[in-house]
């Protein structure tokens, strides 16, 4: 299978199971990037189809990551007297975030990885 297909097939399943019809273009070009980056840590000119599901939560992450997929902020503190709720925002954290969620794929990633050998020359 071609990664053109692969890259259409993942895109279409986030955003039907996301419901971010409205934000196509953004979807696809997230795909692109997490594809990109499977290629270059693995050092592969494919994606096996069982690396499919993990380049749709790698997209989804970024896409959490970024804005684009609304989360619950979690709260960081209440005052009760005159009622103070404080939420969690992420702001300053979104590279912090991003780093984390590519270190916990790295060991499904490593599992495909290809060795780089030195090429023969004539």
């Amino acid at each position: 299978m071609d990664l053109a297909t692969q890259k259409e097939r993942i895109a279409t399943e986030i955003i039907a199971s996301l419901s971010l019809a409205e934000q196509e273009d953004t979807v696809r070009r997230y795909v692109r990037r997490v594809i990109n980056m499977i290629l270059i840590v693995c050092n592969r000119a494919d994606i096996p189809i069982q690396l499919e599901s993990v380049a749709e939560r790698m997209a989804e992450d970024m896409l959490r990551v970024d804005g684009f997929i609304q989360v619950e902020k979690a709260v960081t503190g209440i005052t009760r007297g005159d009622t103070t709720i404080r939420y969690h925002d992420g702001s300053g954290t979104a590279l912090a975030n991003a780093e984390a969620y590519l270190r916990d794929y790295k060991h499904l990633l490593y599992a495909y990885r290809k060795m780089k050998l030195p090429e023969d020359r004539p």
